[in-house]
């Protein structure tokens, strides 16, 4: 690396490039926490942290200010904060990340990278030994990573199965499986959810298996949530988890 690189020039223009995306987020007024900071993330954090692990040794006083701009405009738009809330605040409520957890995360990522290198990669042969005239930000990287255990990481290969090709399938008995069923008794729920047309939708259904109440019809529970863009099948399923035990309760 080169010592005479010109790192605050950098960082103001990362710093200008994020004010800008962040400027154009809160003037989206009309969308939700959740999309406003899924926007955030897509643009204004790449902005910023582009080609962070050269220069986050540098990001410290006025240089972290320069940075702090966009994450307070982000900030502001996600959780509609005033502008005099202090930076920590707006972020911990718009539930975003800080300059310094992100390039630390993404210094452990690429060190983590380059020790995960097929061995016929030149990079892979990188030395990191400190040089005692000019430390270069890989050897800042090296210091700052030195306990993260690279040696005992395990190389999993991809292995791709054809759709033709038959699954592993259990094994039950027949007649267990029956036993199991007659000498149940509680309560079953069923949940699942689904996702057509752009609109996440959750359903339910609770029946309960005591011989007091086996006549009872089953309850069942059918709820559209949103828009994908704002729900997604994960959510949607616990959503059903949680209504179904509400019922129970």
């Amino acid at each position: 690396m080169d010592s005479k690189l010109q790192f605050r020039g950098h960082i103001a223009h990362a710093a200008t490039k994020g004010l800008k995306a962040a400027m154009t987020l809160r003037r989206l007024r009309t969308i939700s926490p959740p999309t406003a900071r899924g926007l955030f993330i897509a643009m204004v954090t790449p902005t910023i942290d582009y080609a962070s692990s050269l220069r986050m040794h540098r990001c410290s006083g006025n240089k972290l200010a320069m940075l702090n701009r966009p994450q307070r405009v982000g900030a502001q738009a996600i959780a509609g904060a005033f502008r005099t809330v202090v930076t920590v605040i707006a972020e911990a409520k718009a539930c975003i990340s800080n300059i310094h957890d992100r390039h630390i995360k993404k210094a452990v990522s690429l060190w983590v990278y380059l020790h995960t290198l097929p061995r016929t990669n030149p990079l892979s042969r990188i030395s990191t030994a400190v040089c005692i005239r000019f430390t270069s930000p890989l050897q800042r990287i090296a210091q700052i990573c030195e306990d993260v255990l690279v040696d005992k990481m395990e190389t999993i290969q991809p292995y791709i199965v054809t759709p033709w090709e038959s699954r592993i399938a259990s094994i039950t008995d027949p007649e267990e499986a029956k036993a199991i069923i007659k000498h149940s008794s509680g309560v079953v729920i069923v949940t699942s959810s689904s996702v057509k047309n752009e609109i996440v939708g959750m359903g339910s259904i609770t029946y309960t298996t005591n011989q007091h109440t086996l006549n009872q019809e089953p309850t069942s529970l059918l709820v559209t949530l949103g828009l994908l863009t704002e729900q997604n099948p994960y959510t949607a399923e616990l959503t059903a988890i949680a209504k179904s035990m509400e019922k129970i309760a």
